[in-house]
């Protein structure tokens, strides 16, 4: 699983959450946009994520929250390879960009290499 917690100033935790499969997932990288009020969290799954159906072994996985640290929706996206994601960032106007690697034909694209740069942006 991967869990997303938030602290306050003095350090002491204000929310947590646990979202994953029943694989061995893990989180990467987490990016805040105070404007929106959300977060999102990127990582990989190893099975069915948060009510998502696996694509493969390994897929890139993102999970999005209020600050108050309701989960907001999630995505489970990948190829029948390994696929991770490894860094996420909000963008002008509230573009969100997310990065990773692929090791397949992810979502139905032509893998180049063994491992493939993934890189998307998504607008509001």
């Amino acid at each position: 699983d991967l869990f997303v917690a938030r602290l306050g100033a003095d350090g002491g935790l204000m929310w947590v959450d646990q979202v994953g499969s029943a694989g061995n997932d893990a989180g990467a990288a987490i990016a805040v946009n105070l404007a929106r009020g959300e977060l999102r969290a990127v990582g990989l799954a190893r099975g069915d994520f948060d009510g998502g159906v696996a694509w493969g072994d390994e897929d890139l996985v993102t999970v999005t929250y209020d600050l108050g640290g309701t989960r907001l929706g999630s995505a489970q996206l990948g190829s029948p390879a390994p696929d991770m994601g490894t860094g996420v960032a909000w963008g002008p106007g509230g573009a969100l960009i997310v990065a990773g690697s692929s090791g397949g034909a992810f979502l139905g694209g032509v893998p180049v290499g063994n491992y493939d740069m993934v890189l998307f942006a998504s607008c509001p």
